[in-house]
């Protein structure tokens, strides 16, 4: 019994623990013997136990093994004090003391956590599928427009033409290009854009862009680099990180409408292979730019929605809701990873893990 990862509980008909084996020792955090002579009731949140006394006197009545209806919460015991879904399995054993249950409790929190990722992975996928298709169908479309309005332009470059018609061009033309950017903007969340990358050098590369990056924000929010001892290479599509980069500053910056501060941040980061697998990169060396607000921060419930595509708490007309969801698909086809950790009320901090390079 104390071989199996599995709790295992003996009890009788009124539900007293006889016997408990070291699985369920480790699942309440309590030694065996501390888990004998309670209530097996008592392990269970309030709003569960009238399910859990019907589903034992059932057991009891058939006398066979069965699964009662899962999953449980289960309330824990000494440093565990959060409840966890439990599965349970009754079998029954007939001897000459009164009849006892042997119950087996099966922690599925890691199980239902694992399907919730897989859930929201085939999701996205799918988005990401459908998106890509209606972004390369509709940038054929916006190439025979924007090529129509070019050649008519052309054709109305005549000072004797009509300047309102040029003018009607010109709102067409510059409308279709706006309309190719998003198309852009679609492909990257749908990780299908042309990339090309290569060696950069990100503290070189965060210089270059830092006057861009000042007349970007507005005079009330500071912008800080704080780097890593030594320059890092990225292997990395130079020109989409650099819009990555300004898309997640004006993010930070629609979050601090009453001014204050964005902190850049660089190192480089061993992965082992375990924290490697958390983040669903392969092992190896990463550089990290950390991009840090001190705005209003994300609530709790939209923190793992902020990635989905048009996906925004702002008003309709602050933003499309796309940057993120594009800066996301940049990352994950560049073999990268990006997170998000946010506190409401204190800010946001979103880190971009690129594949090192040696910077030949």
């Amino acid at each position: 019994m104390n071989s199996t990862g599995d709790g295992i509980l003996a009890v009788d008909a009124g539900g007293r623990i006889d016997l408990a084996n070291l699985g369920a020792a480790r699942l309440f955090r309590e030694s065996p013997d501390g888990l004998v002579g309670r209530r097996v009731h008592d392990l269970v949140v309030p709003e569960d136990r009238e399910r859990l006394e019907d589903a034992l006197q059932a057991a009891f009545a058939v006398r066979d093994t069965t699964k009662t209806p899962s999953p449980w919460k289960l309330r824990g015991c000494g440093s565990r004090n959060e409840s966890f879904p439990m599965e349970v399995l009754c079998a029954l054993e007939e001897t000459r003391s009164p009849e006892r249950m042997v119950l087996t409790l099966r922690d599925v929190s890691e199980r239902e956590l694992v399907e919730q990722k897989l859930f929201q992975a085939q999701r996205m996928e799918a988005t990401g599928q459908l998106t890509a298709g209606i972004a390369h169908n509709f940038n054929n479309l916006l190439a025979v427009v924007i090529g129509s309005l070019e050649d008519l332009g052309r054709d109305l470059e005549d000072d004797t033409a009509d300047s309102g018609m040029r003018s009607m061009v010109c709102s067409g033309l510059q409308a279709a290009e706006r309309g190719a950017e998003l198309t852009d903007y679609l492909l990257a969340f749908a990780r299908r854009q042309p990339l090309a990358p290569g060696p950069v050098a990100i503290h070189a590369l965060i210089g270059d862009m830092r006057e861009l990056l000042d007349n970007t924000v507005p005079a009330s929010i500071e912008i800080h680099h704080v780097p890593a001892p030594a320059e890092l290479h990225a292997r990395i599509d130079r020109a989409q990180l650099e819009s990555a980069l300004l898309n997640l500053v004006i993010n930070a910056t629609q979050a601090m409408s009453r001014g204050g501060r964005i902190s850049l941040e660089t190192e480089r980061r061993e992965l082992a292979p375990d924290a490697a697998f958390e983040l669903e990169l392969e092992p190896g060396p990463y550089v990290v730019i950390r991009i840090t607000d001190t705005g209003e921060g994300i609530a709790p419930e939209h923190l793992s929605r902020v990635v989905e595509p048009f996906f925004t708490t702002r008003d309709v007309d602050v933003g499309t809701g796309l940057g993120l969801s594009m800066v996301h698909g940049f990352a994950r086809q560049s073999s990268g990873q990006l997170r998000i950790d946010s506190t409401l009320g204190e800010g946001t901090t979103i880190a971009l893990l690129l594949p090192e390079s040696s910077g030949e």
